[in-house]
């Protein structure tokens, strides 16, 4: 259903006009001017002049809500994937930190690991230099017998010492010695625990430096 809107005004001028139009005869050319409308003519006469129906603005009201709507779900959209975003950034730095953490308690673990075998190597080397002749000398001895009663070398066999102990194994070994079955020699470049054995075809040597840095590489621990 349409409600028109009449110009009451416009009309009223238009038979006015036709009132005092001007006789014509065949040679006389008329004007006839439209009305202007004057400056205090009313304004919203065009505008109200449109009439829509009640199902036309039920379909503007539909359109208009759904464009507002396909405008917000598009910036909910957006707004959504940088929400995702700083969450994956978030992600990823917190990865990182972890990651750091990681490699910072490792390193840790291993300088401490570190440090504690070379603390222990130390240690050995500092109880070794430090053990009394005798004692030295004991070892040594309990070191020359297992070698000769296992390997059964043939005379004479070559036992080189550190000078500190040399005379404890020549009395320990003095009737070897008389037999000719041992000699008993010094080399300044052994340590007081090391010893070395040789006979015509084979050799065993006691390091105790080279036995405790090789302890050092096997686990790990720097020289």
């Amino acid at each position: 259903m349409r409600f028109p809107f009449r110009d009451f005004r416009a009309e009223q001028d238009a038979l006015q006009n036709a009132e005092h139009r001007p006789t014509a005869n065949e040679h006389d050319k008329i004007i006839i001017e439209q009305p202007v409308q004057g400056i205090n003519q009313d304004l919203t006469a065009d505008t109200n002049s449109f009439t829509y129906s009640l199902e036309e603005i039920e379909l503007i009201k539909q359109q208009a809500f759904a464009a507002g709507q396909a405008e917000a779900l598009q910036m909910f959209a957006k707004e959504s994937e940088q929400v995702e975003r700083e969450k994956v950034q978030a992600l990823e730095q917190i990865a990182k930190y972890i990651l750091m953490i990681n490699e910072q308690l490792h390193e840790a673990k291993q300088r401490h690991y570190n440090e504690c075998i070379s603390l222990a190597i130390a240690i050995a080397r500092k109880i070794i230099s430090n053990t009394s002749v005798e004692v030295v000398a004991a070892g040594t001895l309990s070191f020359v017998r297992t070698i000769l009663d296992k390997a059964t070398p043939p005379a004479p066999v070559l036992i080189t010492v550190h000078q500190s102990i040399q005379s404890l194994v020549e009395q320990a070994c003095s009737e070897m010695i008389k037999r000719k079955e041992i000699e008993v020699v010094v080399d300044h470049g052994l340590g007081l625990s090391d010893c070395k054995i040789e006979w015509s075809d084979g050799m065993v040597v006691k390091n105790t430096n080279q036995i405790l840095d090789e302890i050092s590489a096997l686990l790990g621990s720097p020289s």
